[in-house]
């Protein structure tokens, strides 16, 4: 009896579902212009978790590979409930109105993998994908920020609601950096 409680308890575990598309947004205006809010989210020798000029909750190390003006390609290291390290392909678009789309996120498989090998760090995270998409839109009023926050993870669903918080805290944290 106690074996075969203890086998279905087994099957009914295999079939929780893992993983969801988890999407926050944030927007707000800011008196800083698209270039100087797009330099602060770059800033990556002075930002870390506590004692730089910007702050990122967690952030431990980052390794900037490539810097090729309009697109980067960087390692970081997260401490977390779990720690996070994950290679992030960062590109900038300055469009002639002036306001500024920066859009980061992990870069395609196949990539990752020439960058381990490269700089011989490995990807290992809880997201199968991310994506942070910023607009930086000048104004009359200032600079319009809109920023939206895009994972797909591999937590059990049960975690959708904790990954969705922490998302918004993070944006939020990094939305306090263009105060500074």
């Amino acid at each position: 009896m106690k074996q075969s409680v203890v086998m279905a308890l087994g099957f009914i575990f295999s079939l929780k579902a893992y993983g969801a598309w988890v999407e926050v947004n944030l927007d707000s205006t800011h008196q800083k212009s698209p270039r100087e809010l797009y330099e602060i989210l770059v800033a990556h020798d002075d930002t870390c978790d506590k004692g730089c000029k910007y702050q990122m909750r967690g952030l431990k190390e980052t390794i900037v590979i490539e810097d090729n003006g309009d697109s980067q390609y960087l390692w970081q290291r997260i401490a977390g409930i779990k720690e996070t390290k994950q290679f992030m392909q960062n590109k900038v678009t300055f469009n002639d109105d002036g306001s500024v789309q920066f859009v980061s996120g992990y870069p395609p498989p196949e990539k990752i993998i020439e960058l381990e090998d490269r700089i011989g760090q490995i990807q290992k995270t809880s997201f199968n994908s991310m994506t942070i998409d910023w607009q930086f839109t000048p104004g009359s009023e200032g600079t319009q920020i809109n920023a939206k926050m895009t994972v797909d993870h591999k937590l059990p669903d049960l975690a959708t609601p904790l990954v969705k918080q922490r998302m918004q805290a993070s944006l939020a944290d990094l939305f306090l950096n263009f105060d500074r």
